[in-house]
């Protein structure tokens, strides 16, 4: 359907799918891309809610780089090793994507701010560091908490 960009005002095109995702059940997807600025927006909206879940994935192959990663607006994502502390505000971007994804997405962050942070020696070696994380050279423990209950950690024989 046909809408107005949040951006320009402009004319957007917005799609909104009702999609069952296995082992979460009905879910809301919206994406929003206008025609005029090409502002692209997506977003994924579980219709339940859970108990509160905590999920811990201790990355110590390149393997385990490929356990998909279910992020809710509700989840907190923590990576001891590499001190990032994600919290969620509520209206936090979903997302679903591998723990080697969430890593770029990471990267992508930083190196958006490097150029105007005030501590930029520490930020490229934060980025150094998760280079070594997405290469398999450094082990580390990512954890998701969710108060919802709808984020997730996936790994191959694993059981939501």
């Amino acid at each position: 359907m046909n809408t107005k960009c949040p951006v320009c005002s402009g004319d957007a095109e917005l799609i909104i799918v009702v999609y069952n995702i296995p082992l979460f059940g009905e879910a809301l997807l919206t994406s929003v891309s206008c025609k005029e600025c090409n502002y692209k927006s997506s977003d994924i909206i579980i219709l339940r809610e859970k108990k509160p879940k905590r999920y811990k994935l201790f990355v110590d192959s390149e393997k385990k780089l490929n356990a998909r990663v279910i992020r809710s607006p509700y989840g907190n994502i923590h990576i001891p090793e590499l001190g990032i502390d994600i919290k969620s505000t509520g209206f936090s971007e979903a997302f679903i994507t591998n723990v080697e994804g969430l890593l770029i997405r990471l990267q992508d962050v930083i190196q958006e701010r490097i150029m105007t942070h005030e501590n930029r020696k520490k930020l490229e070696s934060l980025l150094k560091r998760i280079d070594e994380a997405r290469s398999g050279r450094m082990k580390f423990t990512l954890i998701i908490e969710d108060e919802t209950g709808n984020s997730a950690i996936i790994s191959q024989g694993s059981k939501v």
